[in-house]
């Protein structure tokens, strides 16, 4: 059984990158935080239904969050 999700399989990737210059990041969550911080985010409104491990960036990071 083939897991889903999780990290990009680099390993098996033998060919070109689609975006060779593009930032590599290995989850949702580091992207939304490397968003927060390229963006000087200092406040974000998320809908109620977000998962948690969404908002541990907003802590991490110290945005002001509201659901």
């Amino acid at each position: 059984m083939k897991e889903i999700g999780g990290y990009i399989e680099y390993e098996y990737n033998h060919g070109k990158m689609l975006h060779e210059d593009a930032i590599k990041l290995n989850c949702g969550r580091r992207a939304f935080s490397y968003l927060i911080k390229s963006r000087n985010i200092k406040k974000i409104w998320m809908p109620r239904f977000t998962c948690s491990s969404v908002i541990e960036p907003c802590i991490k990071e110290k945005i002001e969050y509201q659901l």
